[in-house]
């Protein structure tokens, strides 16, 4: 089975779904398929290059770069020297339908957000994505969805025959290592990845600002920089000292923050997956999180599930794991146990299941 790749996702820099494409790439190499993409694996790390340029020069050098890119990719569309096209829905691009031969497709749905909740403020502003995923799913051979309640809301939504999709849930694609920190904190809540408005970190923080002005020793670390808004409002509320930034850490330190945490802290009002819970869990750091969307799939009773729109239990939950060791200790345990669900091993032999079904059915 000879295998093209999109290398759409590839452009996306450092991120949860860039781990995801690059541990699947490379565990079905390892399996022995033939992989062909017009971005060498070896090189995956020089797609972080432009990201990392600060300001316009960045910016115009990624779309330089990234046009260069596509426009190769669909030359080698057009050819069909391939068995099945794998794309990554990432920016949703059809272009490529134009030069597809008879060939069959599979593409992988992280979340149906964009069709579900439209341009609420809180999430991507991109208003016909919502069409594409459904139009792409619908012309697919198959589709891959990362957890149940995406298939679901992708089913539902766009009335694709469930038959047309397969869950095949996420992995902890985390490097197993870790890295010293200096200056981490004794005592300290992580709130891992970005805070962009559906991760409902300010909500989360007004809620507990009360209690950490009381516990000075209890910090909140963070894994990118504070916003000037972000700033303002943490210093008006006087938790400014709280507050612990750690920028462009790489996996082993990210494992060192988990394992080092008195929990995870992850209030999010939506996910597909929501792989900082998993990749939590595996680390043996005890999670709080929400009882939304797809959440309560992955966490199941290895975590304490709250309602991210109410403060008073989000308050509640940090009180509780704070002061309760034995708590911390049987939401780490359960927390491990649930995680070797979600192996990569799994990740692999059931992706690669159903892009087999999906080349026998073309």
């Amino acid at each position: 089975m000879k295998i093209l790749l999109d290398p759409q996702a590839l452009f996306l820099g450092k991120s949860g779904m860039q781990r995801y494409y690059f541990s699947l790439y490379r565990g079905l190499v390892e399996q022995g398929i033939d992989l062909q993409c017009e971005i060498p694996l070896s090189d995956l790390e020089k797609s972080y290059f432009y990201n990392s340029i600060p300001g316009k020069a960045g910016r115009v050098l990624s779309r330089m770069h990234q046009k260069i890119i596509i426009s190769r990719y669909h030359k080698t569309v057009a050819i069909g020297n391939y068995d099945i096209l794998f794309i990554t829905a990432f920016n949703f691009e059809i272009e490529f339908l134009k030069y597809l031969p008879t060939k069959p497709y599979v593409m992988t749905v992280h979340d149906t957000m964009k069709g579900l909740v439209g341009n609420h403020i809180f999430f991507d502003f991109f208003h016909d994505d919502a069409e594409r995923i459904g139009y792409l799913a619908h012309q697919s051979t198959k589709t891959l969805c990362v957890s149940n309640y995406t298939k679901d809301d992708l089913c539902g939504r766009f009335s694709i025959p469930p038959e047309k999709t397969e869950t095949v849930h996420l992995a902890n694609f985390l490097l197993s290592s870790t890295s010293h920190i200096p200056g981490l904190p004794e005592q300290y809540l992580l709130f891992a990845g970005s805070r962009n408005g559906r991760k409902n970190f300010f909500d989360w923080f007004k809620s507990v600002a009360s209690y950490l002005q009381v516990n000075p020793k209890l910090k909140v670390v963070t894994t990118y920089p504070l916003s000037e808004p972000e700033t303002f409002f943490i210093k008006k509320l006087n938790c400014f000292e709280n507050f612990v930034v750690f920028e462009n850490v790489d996996d082993q330190q990210l494992n060192t923050l988990y394992q080092h945490a008195l929990c995870l802290v992850y209030p999010s009002l939506y996910e597909g997956f929501g792989l900082p819970v998993l990749e939590a869990m595996s680390n043996g750091c005890p999670v709080i999180t929400s009882n939304l969307t797809s959440i309560p799939e992955v966490a199941g009773d290895a975590a304490l599930l709250i309602d991210p729109k109410d403060p008073g239990e989000m308050l509640d939950a940090v009180k509780k794991v704070h002061n309760n060791a034995s708590l911390r200790k049987e939401l780490k345990e359960k927390g491990l146990a649930r995680s070797k669900m979600f192996s990569k091993e799994k990740f692999i032999k059931e992706t690669i299941r159903v892009l087999e079904a999906a080349l026998g059915h073309s």
